[in-house]
């Protein structure tokens, strides 16, 4: 579960925020954001699950240990056992993740924290982790220690450059 220990107040802004590509059988890609927690030596890295990646049946709740050793792989200086006491990998899916539809329009925001192992092994399976869906109450939570724009507003700002 998502750390309950509150040490600062203001709401941690992303050190990464891109659109991540890694290799899970074929190329697939996600919104990447990673905050850190310097005082309480956490990660929380969110991947939220694009239309644009889904839409190839690459989910990327079905590969995620790749995706997680590709961020501890792209990002070592970050994602790193000397500093960090724990990492908390979440996956994030929403109506950004489904096409744009009228049936579709209100698919709520879903959270799903995976726990893997920190340090990270070597070899990673689906075996090796565990997944549970975040309660609204831990979502809350979790809003109030990372800011958690939009998909959309962030999908936009990336696309008119800013």
């Amino acid at each position: 579960m998502i750390s309950k220990e509150v040490i600062a107040t203001q709401q941690l802004s992303p050190v990464v925020e891109t659109i991540f590509h890694w290799r899970a059988d074929e190329p697939s890609h996600c919104l990447l954001r990673i905050f850190i927690n310097d005082q309480t030596q956490q990660a929380y890295v969110v991947a939220s699950e694009l239309y644009s990646n889904n839409q190839n049946e690459k989910h990327v709740s079905r590969h995620f240990e790749e995706l997680a050793k590709s961020v501890f792989e792209q990002y070592p200086t970050l994602i790193n056992v000397s500093d960090l006491k724990k990492v908390n990998w979440i996956t994030h899916y929403g109506k950004f993740s489904v096409v744009h539809s009228f049936e579709n329009l209100t698919t709520p925001d879903r959270f799903t924290q995976v726990d893997l192992p920190w340090p990270l092994p070597t070899e990673l399976t689906p075996l090796t982790s565990h997944r549970q869906v975040i309660e609204y109450a831990e979502v809350q939570e979790l809003s109030n220690s990372v800011l958690l724009e939009q998909v959309a507003d962030i999908l936009n700002r990336f696309a008119s450059g800013h």
